[in-house]
């Protein structure tokens, strides 16, 4: 199967996968595009809880804390498309009720600002407030280097200062740059030329948190710094799928193929092998994590991986921490089909 092909698939499906942005000569990228691609036809559905296991580490719903805590005075906010295909965007409750904000055609990327959200069209970024995000915002003037990349915007993130992360990528191609607040985009240079998921998320006005792959194929946590042009790579944590960071910008999160993690930067990067926060199921896949201002709650959606490589059972899953635990405080079906990305304001 194309690349192209193979990526179009998966994204249809919300998952992520190994990738090599130079084509997929790596043993292990084949062989999970074949086993996730089988799986392409059709949205997901919904069904039983992929975390009822008692794996160690897997902790358990609990109503009582979901009452008080479930989004923690916040709300979460999902990009993804309807059943009629078109994106919208959809807002969660603390009563793990789906209200859908409005349609957003064509958008493909959804990332958080100081006061509001960014939605990424191809190569465009619209800004929104909290205020009204179901109503069409302002367009930020984005000045390219060169020519507008052909491949369109997946990631984006702002900085405290008002920089904006922009991450692009197709099958064959993976950019990342900066703007600056006035619109200026400068490419990231050094950026990773591999991720296993084309993310960045900010530490501070200058330093990115991103992922790259090493010359042995295996993803890493990574920090990029822009004013010093350097990027370092963690090794408490091999293979990972998929990272977050909290509002306040000071705890971290990521998923590999058997478990979550929550922490600061340090520990992460740390010279001892990090402790998960949670076990995920042997069939259970995780995408879209997200952690509130402070990194007291953890969100992701999860999904059940058939036998045939079809990902079913899709929900929305949220923790609370509880000490040194993490208990589950929502547990929730999705409405939509496609998930492209959530964000939480508050």
């Amino acid at each position: 199967m194309a690349a192209a092909s193979a990526v179009a698939c998966l994204q249809l499906k919300g998952t992520q996968m190994p990738r090599t942005w130079s084509g997929f000569g790596v043993g292990v990228a084949v062989a999970t595009a074949v086993v996730l691609v089988a799986g392409c036809a059709g949205a997901p559905s919904v069904g039983v809880s992929p975390t009822d296991s008692s794996k160690a580490g897997e902790p358990s719903y609990s109503p009582a804390a979901a009452s008080i805590s479930a989004l923690a005075g916040g709300q979460m906010i999902v990009l993804a498309e309807g059943s009629d295909g078109i994106a919208g965007l959809w807002a969660l409750d603390a009563n793990s009720v789906w209200t859908q904000l409005g349609t957003t055609p064509g958008a493909t990327a959804l990332g958080p600002t100081p006061d509001g959200i960014a939605l990424a069209s191809g190569s465009s970024v619209e800004v929104r407030p909290t205020s009204a995000l179901g109503i069409a915002g302002q367009t930020k003037t984005l000045n390219w280097p060169g020519a507008v990349p052909t491949a369109p915007i997946v990631a984006l993130d702002s900085s405290p200062g008002g920089k904006m992360a922009i991450v692009t990528a197709d099958a064959q191609n993976l950019a990342y740059a900066v703007a600056a607040p006035d619109g200026t985009v400068t490419a990231m240079s050094p950026a990773p030329d591999q991720s296993f998921t084309p993310s960045a998320a900010w530490l501070d006005d200058s330093r990115l948190l991103v992922l790259s792959t090493d010359k042995a194929q295996v993803s890493r946590l990574a920090v990029a710094d822009t004013g010093a042009r350097t990027l370092l790579s963690a090794g408490s944590v091999l293979g990972v799928r998929i990272m977050g960071v909290s509002g306040d910008h000071q705890t971290v999160c990521l998923a590999t193929e058997s478990a979550v993690y929550v922490g600061s930067v340090d520990s992460l990067f740390g010279s001892q092998p990090a402790s998960p926060a949670l076990t995920l199921a042997e069939s259970q896949i995780v995408w879209g994590l997200a952690l509130d201002s402070n990194g007291s709650h953890l969100f992701m959606f999860s999904g059940v991986s058939d036998s045939d490589g079809k990902v079913t059972a899709v929900k929305e899953l949220g923790y609370a921490r509880q000490g040194s635990a993490w208990v589950q405080v929502v547990n929730t079906a999705v409405p939509f089909g496609r998930t492209i990305g959530q964000v939480f304001l508050g």
